[in-house]
Formats: structure tokens, C-alpha cells, sequence
């Protein structure tokens, strides 16, 4: 790690930066800075995919992160993205993998297979 880069992180921690001078003398205000969190969940019926009555699979991501007061509303939107992909991702994994175990016990191709093959 370089000096610069040491100087940065130890400013850094007391709202100062090495980008903006600090005047002796003169009264600093330290960068505004926030934490944002967001979170996305989502509640799929395993009965409409082969599973049974009433049941259910919950499925949930959160992110957390710091930033500058001003990039607040940007940073939000980012993070929250990056949590309905994840979730959207885990819940699609979750019915292929639930078709996949309905079709061996019919003892048919999953869907996967069925690509592969070029029926699907």
C-alpha cells in the first residue's frame, strides 16, 4: 500500500480527503456521508410448480453500503437492482431445480435436457 494510499484511508475515516485542501485555520466540514440498505424479498407458491398445497419457499437478499450524502438516491437504486437479480436468479435455479426432481420421478428429461436435446 502506498503512502498516498495509507493517507487516504486514515482521512478518509475522519471525513477528510486529500482531494479537497485542508486550510489551517479555516473551519472544515466533513463530507456528509450515509449508509444505505435495501432489500428485496419474494414469496413463490410451490404448488404451482409440482410442489404441495400451501407451501411455500421464501427468498431474500440485502445489501448495505456507504457513500456520499449526494449519491444517496443513485446508490439506492444500484443496490437494489443487485438484490431483485439475485433474488429473480435463486428464485428461476429454485424451478428448474424443483422440475428437475418432478421429471425424475415421471421419469422424463428435466428442461435442461430438453434444450440440450432441442425439444424444449
Amino acid at each position: 500500500m502506498t503512502r498516498r494510499e495509507l493517507a487516504k484511508l486514515s482521512l478518509g475515516s475522519l471525513g477528510l480527503s486529500l482531494d479537497r485542501p485542508l486550510l489551517i485555520g479555516v473551519p472544515h466540514e466533513p463530507a456528509k456521508r450515509i449508509e444505505v440498505c435495501r432489500s428485496f424479498a419474494y414469496k413463490l407458491n410451490l404448488q404451482n410448480h409440482g410442489g404441495n398445497p400451501y407451501e411455500s419457499a421464501d427468498f431474500f437478499a440485502s445489501r448495505k453500503m456507504e457513500c456520499e450524502a449526494e449519491a444517496a438516491e443513485w446508490v439506492s437504486d444500484q443496490i437494489y437492482e443487485e438484490c431483485v437479480a439475485e433474488v429473480r436468479a435463486s428464485v428461476a435455479a429454485f424451478i428448474e431445480e424443483m422440475r428437475r426432481k418432478k421429471a425424475v420421478r415421471a421419469g422424463e428429461p428435466s428442461l435442461s435436457e430438453q434444450r440440450r436435446m432441442g425439444v424444449a
